[in-house]
């Protein structure tokens, strides 16, 4: 549910192949709109294996995370102030995330993990050993199901604010 006079100010979605509604979301929270989730459900559907979200190209796990890195990128551009980004996560899966954020023009200078795993081209920062708020960014790529509070939790115990200094991005 979204106000009319949104789309006549930040546009409507897009039609280049990628998920539409996700596009949108991330696009105007980069030109600073507000989003809420409603208290009171308002609609229900049935959502068939056969719909186009489950089905197209367009929504596959790849074309969201195209999308996502152009505009998480974006938003750095603007969060960084100079800092060098540090990824969180050395798996094959948080590699190829960095890489799709460094084609959107976003230099990584280093990994870090809790546990050792060089990847080619960046410096390995021990978790433990990362730099005081304010040196660094980070960005995490760690995906596993309830990991992102603990490291949220991690970051958070060494003075470190999700938002200025780190972002769970996975």
């Amino acid at each position: 549910m979204l106000r009319r006079e949104l789309i006549a100010t930040y546009g409507s979605y897009s039609t280049d192949p990628l998920p539409e509604d996700h596009e949108l979301w991330l696009r105007w929270m980069d030109k600073g709109v507000k989003f809420a989730k409603l208290p009171e459900e308002l609609l229900q559907w049935t959502d068939h294996p056969q719909r186009l979200s489950r089905t197209h190209a367009n929504y596959s796990v790849a074309a969201f995370y195209r999308t996502k890195m152009h505009w998480l990128a974006r938003w750095l551009q603007h969060t960084l102030r100079g800092r060098p980004v540090v990824v969180a996560g050395t798996s094959a899966l948080c590699v190829e995330r960095t890489r799709m954020l460094e084609a959107e023009g976003i230099t990584v200078a280093g990994s870090t993990d809790v546990k050792r795993r060089d990847v080619p081209g960046y410096a390995f920062i021990p978790h433990l050993e990362l730099p005081q708020p304010g040196e660094v960014f980070i960005v995490s790529f760690i995906s596993q199901r309830g990991t992102g509070d603990r490291i949220a939790e991690f970051l958070t115990s060494r003075g470190l604010t999700e938002g200025e200094d780190f972002i769970l991005a996975a």
